[in-house]
């Protein structure tokens, strides 16, 4: 709240002429003087009145995933600003800032002529986001000028917006799906790799196609094992972000990018991906958008991951491990054989941590290390 010059003027000149009046005994003086002082303390409370009726609606044009809006870093998102007038009468003009949080852009502002009563106003604004995170618009404040522009008041009139901003996707290769082509097509040719239908297996009984004897494992366990061929029409992975100990947020932030990218190109290949992010964790299905994955990144932080059970394991058909370094992939995979992929945070120079505050700022493709592939296993 503050007297603008103007005001300052008529406040000095009715208070003169009010002291003038008594003192030289010119009465007709004091009803001017008592009028410009009333001008000014009448505009102030009218800004005050009209601040404290506007009413303000914020909208993010961007899919809403688990209750946020969800856009990318580095991407442009426009976001709507709409003020309603709850007085009968007009208000005056005012300015409109919207202020965003740190990471989410610039702060923007516009000269509102005025709102009728009841009259609604919308303004658009668009932001680019530099950083990953929950981020979004810290609040929305209005500067209204009272009649005559005598007084002006600010006031905060909304409390902000919660956007999700995931990570930039990374385009990877799904891994080699060898003996997995189609488990169930029919063919003389023996393949090995992850299906039943390799060198040491063999029908569970005549013409079923379905169950197979590991003969194999049946050797080695001196138990009958009987593997479902239906279980492997819908292959398993796991992609498990440990961010315990990774204290350079732009490498736990490239991490993140790495497992949400990873977790897109192995659902492409036909995986269902059970994504663990800290406490976190959210199912992706094989051939779908699977948004919730990256808002599940847009809320990462960098702390332990839960780990899985033994069993859990045992049922994978691909892991990726993305932690501070191979110190701490004993703990996730629990010793259990199973086709891992293992990144570390300590795998990132200063020249991918530069490029990636570049991409944070410009926008562009995020370079992974070479090493971090889905074809390889580490």
């Amino acid at each position: 709240m503050r007297v603008t010059t103007s005001g300052i003027v008529f406040l000095i000149a009715g208070v003169s002429l009010c002291i003038a009046a008594y003192r030289f005994q010119l009465p007709a003086l004091l009803p001017v003087g008592i009028l410009l002082v009333f001008l000014t303390v009448f505009s102030l409370l009218f800004a005050l009145v009209t601040s404290t009726r506007m009413k303000v609606k914020l909208r993010a044009f961007a899919p809403h995933v688990s209750g946020y809006p969800l856009t990318y870093v580095g991407a442009d998102t426009d976001v709507r600003v709409s003020v309603t007038n709850a007085l009968p009468f007009r208000s005056g003009a005012f300015y409109l800032e919207i202020e965003p949080e740190n990471g989410f852009g610039f702060p923007q502002g516009v000269n509102v002529p005025s709102v009728a009563g009841g009259g609604t106003v919308e303004v658009d604004a668009t932001f680019t986001p530099s950083a990953r995170g929950l981020r979004g618009l810290s609040a929305v404040t209005v500067a209204i000028n009272g009649p005559f522009r005598l007084t002006m008041f600010k006031k905060k009139v909304s409390q902000g917006l919660k956007v999700a901003v995931a990570p930039p996707r990374v385009q990877l290769a799904g891994p080699g799906m060898s003996g997995r082509p189609n488990p169930l097509a029919e063919t003389d040719r023996l393949s090995r790799g992850t299906s039943t239908r390799d060198s040491y297996t063999r029908e569970y009984a005549p013409g079923d196609d379905l169950r197979h004897v590991h003969w194999k494992t049946v050797a080695r366990t001196g138990q009958l094992m009987v593997r479902q061929e239906a279980d492997e029409d819908n292959p398993a992975a796991a992609v498990i972000v440990h961010g315990e100990g990774i204290s350079h947020p732009v490498k736990f932030d490239l991490l993140v990018s790495a497992a949400v990218s990873a977790t897109h190109a192995l659902t492409r290949s036909g995986f269902t991906v059970h994504v663990v992010m800290g406490e976190q964790s959210v199912r992706a299905e094989a051939g779908e958008r699977n948004l919730p994955v990256d808002v599940l990144a847009a809320r990462a932080s960098a702390t332990p991951a839960r780990m899985p059970s033994a069993r859990e394991v045992r049922a994978l058909s691909e892991l990726v491990v993305c932690a501070p370094d191979p110190d701490h992939v004993p703990r996730i995979t629990g010793g259990q054989r199973v086709r891992t992929h293992r990144w570390y945070a300590s795998d990132i120079d200063s020249e991918t941590i530069e490029d990636m505050n570049f991409t944070g700022m410009f926008g562009g493709d995020v370079d992974l290390p070479a090493q971090w592939s889905l074809r390889g296993v580490a």
